[in-house]
């Protein structure tokens, strides 16, 4: 399970902006960063969550400092690889999390709780709710999906969020799905989920990054399912953030959108 820079530049855009809020995140499986430490600190710059001077000196504020000086120590700072990508545990700590949790079904990665996502779980199996779940290539290989999403609802504290980082198509034989944005739109509206954006990231083959010019807000009125059979030299991934309210459920099976158009109207996404 991993993220490279344009993801992981989107999620501290949403936690400075207030929308992913909270101290504790749980990730899907443990999380690869595809970052080094000067790629880690232009985000964190970016959007004020340290300062870097000169291009050389980078500056935080006191639990910052700490955080930086005891995961060096500790030799946490980078990825257990020592390939000179960071920890996410470090990533998460200096945007303001205090506790990171990977959950796997084995300890092959150093996963921090053991559990299989396909059988339904509570809270009470990774310690408590969390305020953000990360499943950054999970779900697809998960064959249960609909416990998946049971479970990753409750996981969640109300206000808390989940980014979704899932392919959509030209993916064959990665995991036992691709999801196309519109089981997002339609089971996060279903259940009553504060949907903040679904946006379709087209991915260069080669590089699997982010294509220039290549990345759009999915909207279900405006897709012609036709013109997107045709990009197939293009990976196609899902990037979701959908956050629990307070009249949030999970066991709503949805409709899919496109159809019940006369029902719904216009999308609303914030």
């Amino acid at each position: 399970m991993a993220l490279s820079y344009d993801e992981l530049d989107k999620l501290a855009s949403y936690r400075k902006a207030g929308l992913i809020t909270g101290n504790r995140v749980a990730t899907l499986g443990v999380l690869n960063l595809h970052i080094n430490e000067l790629m880690f600190v232009e985000i964190c710059a970016r959007h004020g969550f340290l300062e870097m001077i000169d291009n050389q000196q980078v500056v935080l504020d006191d639990r910052g400092s700490k955080i930086w000086a005891e995961l060096r120590e500790q030799k946490r700072f980078y990825a257990k690889d020592n390939k000179g990508t960071i920890s996410s545990e470090l990533f998460f700590k200096i945007l303001g999390f205090d506790e990171v949790i990977a959950i796997d079904i084995s300890d092959y990665q150093g996963a921090s709780v053991l559990l299989d996502l396909n059988l339904e779980l509570s809270s009470k199996d990774i310690g408590g709710e969390v305020d953000l779940v990360v499943d950054a290539g999970t779900s697809e290989h998960l064959f249960n999906v609909p416990q998946a999403f049971k479970n990753y609802h409750a996981f969640l504290k109300e206000g808390g969020c989940i980014y979704h980082y899932l392919p959509a198509n030209n993916y064959m034989e990665h995991g036992f799905y691709q999801f196309s944005p519109t089981f997002f739109e339609s089971y996060y509206r279903a259940n009553n989920y504060k949907l903040h954006a679904i946006d379709i990231l087209f991915l260069d083959p080669s590089t699997k990054k982010i294509s220039p010019r290549f990345s759009v807000e999915y909207n279900y009125s405006r897709i012609n399912p036709v013109q997107w059979t045709l990009l197939r030299d293009k990976l196609l991934v899902n990037q979701v953030l959908a956050c629990k309210t307070s009249t949030s459920t999970c066991d709503k099976i949805p409709f899919q959108g496109a159809y019940e158009d006369q029902h719904w109207g216009d999308s609303d996404m914030a």
